[in-house]
């Protein structure tokens, strides 16, 4: 794992425990629905966020890309969050997991199968809409002649983050 990596993990993991610490009036937001991007250029990432409860959100995604034109990423996913607070900014860990299935030109399939686990923040500017980012630490089994993470047929231990809005409804 680079440095750079390491130093955003332990950059968020002690900004989570910072605002964790924190007091201030915790906000009901049991049964709030949502609709979340993430914010990059090449990709499409949608999440729909689920308050189950003040602690725990079910998030399923589905992301698009489309590479060159002609090749297209498609992949699934589900984040079960654990929120630490529910102020006005939501400190939470949770546990994902997706599928990624690539098509290159020829029209044979790809997979990679992941694993990980989340940390990170989503800040509430209103009631219903917020602004978060996330640091994530995910473990891939990739199909036979899957490139995505450069070890075909193998698994993978990677790093990446996020920034994501949200709106609820």
């Amino acid at each position: 794992m680079s440095y750079k990596k390491i130093s955003l993990i332990l950059i968020l993991t002690s900004m989570i425990m910072f605002v964790s610490s924190l007091s201030a009036e915790e906000t009901d937001r049991i049964g709030f629905i949502g609709i979340s991007t993430a914010i990059q250029s090449n990709q499409l990432d949608i999440m729909i966020p689920i308050w189950f409860d003040n602690v725990m959100v079910v998030v399923p995604s589905v992301n698009l890309a489309k590479i060159s034109g002609k090749q297209s990423d498609f992949g699934v996913g589900i984040l079960v969050r654990f929120n630490l607070k529910t102020e006005e900014v939501v400190p939470y860990f949770g546990i994902r997991g997706g599928i990624l299935n690539f098509t290159p030109e020829k029209r044979k399939q790809y997979k990679d199968y992941i694993l990980g686990v989340a940390f990170g923040m989503e800040y509430f500017f209103k009631e219903k809409f917020s602004f978060g980012i996330e640091a994530q630490l995910n473990g891939t089994k990739s199909d036979k002649n899957s490139y995505r993470f450069g070890n075909p047929d193998g698994t993978t231990l990677n790093t990446a983050s996020v920034a994501f809005v949200s709106v609820y409804f």
